[in-house]
């Protein structure tokens, strides 16, 4: 019975991680689509470009602090604060005046306060062997969310105003901090005694490794430099798809809107994709590898096909799909490795740090790079940064299995007390 209590509680609470990274992305991925809008409607769009750099620029950063308080506080008030604190710039973001957009940059911040806690939370919740399986699964939330981002955006576009978009999205994050604050707080209170401790690691007892060492031994540093590659497709190029689309193709503000919800639809598929090439290649770095490849080939034939919409979607569907994976992979797996030396959430915050801040850049370099020279040329610079991600994933594969296993086996901590 008691067991059958716990199993449910670690339910509810993955499905309340899931509700909020959903509404999470909702207060992300609503000002890509409403670009357009907002430049029709007097906004510079290399300013705009500037705002989506401060976002991911502050993202980036908080991602790094937020991994460190993950680890020394309690998550669930640092994924409350998150989420309040986001709920309330979007609703500045469409409620101040022209010239104090900058607010979105404060949104980063509040954003980067959700993952890195939910990956301690679980961490601690949930038993070494569904720990993998799960941030997986809670990786469908990426997806879920972009899909309503996109999907509310258009639609709110079509009917109202760009500042609706910023208002729906402010509502969700409220509402979804509400609930958060309500339910986590009943469920830690009744199950705080079956909750199991973490068991003593394979260098229990020994002086812990620090975290610089930690990140040599590993190969951390590679790693986040396939992040860094990765980055600039998941959040760089996806920020843009919509502008694409729309002087590419020639479509309107709410239709380019409309067209990119294809590619969350295609990222629900992306991460089943990822479960099934972890299980076939038995590895994450060989599974980001593969994927890393499928998003060079899907912009190299977008640079190569005739102009057409029904072509160009699926391609760009394909090549976000992957790009989502490979997050999925390093960002939300690889730090559960970690677990033994009570690091997941600070892993987790560096890792998500080196995406973040390339992605700050891209954001704006891509601005400008489309601008002087054209979309084709833009789309064959994201297909070199994936061949570079993927060799990077080939890279670090032995080296970071190698670290894995003598943490498992106890070689890094040779002085360690073993308990029995």
């Amino acid at each position: 019975m008691k067991n059958e209590m716990l199993a449910r509680a670690r339910r509810r609470l993955f499905l309340l991680c899931f509700l909020v990274y959903s509404a999470a992305y909702v207060g992300r991925y609503n000002f890509s689509p409403a670009i357009p809008a907002m430049a029709e409607a007097g906004f510079d769009r290399e300013a705009l470009g500037l705002y989506g750099t401060g976002f991911l620029l502050c993202y980036g950063l908080g991602q790094a602090v937020s991994g460190y308080l993950g680890d020394k506080l309690p998550a669930r008030r640092l994924i409350a604060a998150g989420l309040l604190g986001s709920g309330l710039s979007n609703l500045l973001m469409g409620a101040l005046p022209p010239g104090w957009q900058w607010i979105w940059c404060a949104n980063g911040l509040f954003q980067s306060m959700l993952w890195s806690p939910i990956t301690r939370l679980l961490a601690d919740w949930l038993p070494e062997e569904a720990r993998k399986k799960a941030m997986i699964r809670l990786s469908y939330s990426f997806a879920a969310g972009a899909l309503l981002a996109y999907g509310l955006s258009a639609l709110l576009l079509r009917l109202f105003s760009w500042q609706s978009v910023f208002y729906v999205a402010a509502l969700c994050l409220l509402l979804c901090g509400a609930v958060w604050a309500l339910q986590v707080g009943r469920i830690e209170a009744r199950h705080a005694r079956e909750k199991p401790a973490l068991r003593p690691a394979a260098g229990a007892g020994a002086a812990p490794l620090s975290l610089w060492r930690v990140v040599l031994l590993s190969g951390l540093l590679v790693v986040g430099l396939a992040l860094m590659c990765d980055g600039m497709l998941k959040d760089g190029a996806s920020m843009w798809i919509p502008t694409y689309l729309s002087e590419q193709f020639g479509l309107a503000t709410a239709d380019a809107a409309l067209a990119t919800t294809v590619m969350p639809l295609l990222n629900l598929l992306g991460v089943f994709l990822t479960e099934r090439l972890t299980r076939l290649f038995r590895d994450e770095m060989r599974a980001a590898a593969a994927l890393f490849g499928l998003a060079a080939l899907s912009f190299l034939l977008l640079t190569l096909l005739p102009d057409h919409l029904l072509l160009a979607l699926p391609l760009l569907g394909l090549a976000m799909m992957s790009a989502l994976g490979i997050n999925t992979l390093l960002v939300s797996v690889v730090p559960m490795y970690f677990v033994p030396l009570g690091r997941t959430s600070t892993i987790t915050g560096l890792l998500n740090t080196c995406m973040h801040l390339t992605s700050s850049v891209s954001s704006y370099a891509i601005a400008a790079l489309s601008l002087a020279f054209g979309w084709k040329l833009t789309v064959l610079s994201w297909a070199a940064t994936a061949l570079l991600g993927l060799l990077c994933a080939l890279a670090v594969r032995r080296r970071f299995f190698g670290f894995v296993r003598n943490l498992e086996g106890g070689a890094l901590f040779p002085n360690a007390k073993h308990e029995t």
